[in-house]
């Protein structure tokens, strides 16, 4: 996506590039201030998004973004990269007499809606892949009881495949708001085994043991994947691999139940870790803007 005209303009940050939410912390770097403001104009709402538009009746509840001098590039290159061109255009705006750059919805009008209490959310940490889906009994039911291998059935195995699949959509969907590659996986997984928390994770959740055999990618049976917890890359590459052979063939029934439960086990608790402190900073990011104001 291309644009604004001019870097050197504020950027007015009505979704998930507010402070607080995910996406502000791939931004946070190039930013000197944040002000909470209020402009005219409407948000509509289509699959999961929110779209602005001008509405000299209503108003819309935001933040002007200030970037460091020479650093508005790198920003918007980051906002860019996450926002389709197909669905958003670059417009400027004026507030006072302060001009600021927005992304405006292409026609916004279709298919969406107009009350967020549709979506029952209005910040990416109430979406329901970090909440529902990890809270409830979809993900979290085979923590505290593991299927015994004695006792296995195809139904079991099956559900628990559903889950690790699951699991790495939530961790994608991550990656995307934190990190911001899309359908990069080299580029996104490299960049998500260098996170903090992920390492800290890894030395509390990640375990070297007999279960963790070398795999090979089912493309590639010269690729051989090893585990390290020693190795962020390594290890999310191993649990990486894991996905990609339930995608591509299936788990064996007898050989790999234990591999993946493994592996299940400590990715959820690695990204529920990963999640929770995550939230942690961005909400203490938010609060040092809010004192300053």
């Amino acid at each position: 996506m291309n644009g604004p005209k001019d870097l050197d303009l504020p950027f007015f940050a009505y979704g998930f590039f507010r402070p607080g939410e995910i996406s502000f912390m791939g931004i946070k770097d190039y930013v000197f201030d944040v002000k909470p403001v209020i402009v005219k104009g409407e948000i509509k709402h289509r699959d999961g998004l929110n779209f602005y538009l001008d509405n000299q009746q209503k108003t819309v509840d935001g933040y002007l973004i200030y970037f460091h001098s020479g650093m508005g590039k790198m920003a918007y290159d980051f906002i860019n990269s996450m926002e389709p061109n197909k669905l958003f255009t670059w417009r400027s705006g004026i507030l006072g007499d302060v001009p600021y750059n927005v992304l405006y919805g292409k026609k916004p009008t279709k298919g969406s809606v107009e009350n967020q209490d549709e979506f029952g959310r209005d910040s990416v940490w109430q979406d329901p892949f970090f909440t529902v889906a990890l809270e409830d009994t979809l993900l979290n039911g085979f923590v505290d009881g593991n299927p015994k291998i004695e006792n296995l059935t195809h139904d079991k195995m099956f559900k628990l495949q559903m889950k690790y699949m699951l699991l790495w959509t939530i961790i994608e969907r991550f990656i995307f708001l934190r990190y911001s590659f899309g359908g990069e996986v080299v580029a996104s997984t490299k960049k998500f085994s260098e996170n903090l928390f992920l390492k800290e994770a890894l030395n509390k959740f990640g375990f070297d043991n007999p279960i963790k055999r070398d795999l090979y990618a089912t493309n590639d049976p010269k690729n051989k994947i090893r585990y390290s917890k020693d190795d962020s890359i390594k290890a999310i590459n191993y649990y990486y691999q894991v996905r990609c052979n339930i995608t591509h063939r299936g788990k064996g029934v007898h050989q790999d139940l234990k591999l993946l439960e493994n592996c299940y086990t400590e990715l959820y608790n690695i990204l529920i870790y990963v999640l929770r402190n995550t939230r942690h900073e961005c909400m203490q990011v938010k609060q040092q803007y809010e004192d300053q104001s």
